[in-house]
């Protein structure tokens, strides 16, 4: 058995507004039933999502027996989420990171301050980002952006990087 996992957000209204359609938070409740039936009867071993929002979230919460329990979010140097993650945690969720190097659309490993913080480590610029996930809790998924560097990270690659406390306003933005 593995993860259920919802795609993107239910179309039956999470987005923000289930009474202004019709059936809309009735057809949630089914939706999120199942899924509950599902792992219940140990045919999936998760309840997951992906790219829900804090305001999907919200309204999925309140019709959950059994809460998520991992919302993938794409998360990276640029795209910091600080306080959705903590929400999530708070929440229970565990984060799991998207294109933890940005998929090619910044050149995060090519970034300034990223390679000068891992020069002062002694890591590569993808072990330290990574290692900056694994510290924040968050899942990483090794991905063949992430295969770049042959090392799995941990939490003790590189202690008390952050290299997210400045990077938005790096140059290779």
């Amino acid at each position: 058995a593995g993860a259920v996992r919802l795609a993107e957000p239910l179309p039956h209204g999470l987005e923000g507004a289930p009474a202004q359609q019709a059936g809309g938070e009735e057809e949630a409740r089914g939706d999120v039933a199942a899924l509950e039936n599902i792992y219940e009867r140990k045919l999936a071993r998760a309840i997951g999502v992906s790219n829900f929002t804090r305001e999907h979230l919200e309204h999925l919460l309140p019709l959950c027996k059994v809460l998520p329990m991992i919302n993938q979010l794409e998360i990276h140097p640029y795209l910091v989420q600080c306080e959705f993650v903590t929400f999530c945690q708070t929440q229970g969720i565990h984060v799991t990171a998207f294109a933890p190097l940005a998929s090619g659309k910044a050149n995060v490993l090519a970034d300034p301050k990223i390679k000068e913080l891992a020069d002062s480590k002694g890591v590569s610029p993808s072990q330290l980002v990574l290692s900056w996930l694994v510290q924040r809790d968050i899942i990483v998924i090794q991905t063949a952006d992430c295969g770049r560097s042959r090392t799995r990270p941990t939490s003790h690659d590189a202690p008390a990087a952050h290299p997210a406390q400045e990077p938005h306003r790096a140059s290779a933005r």
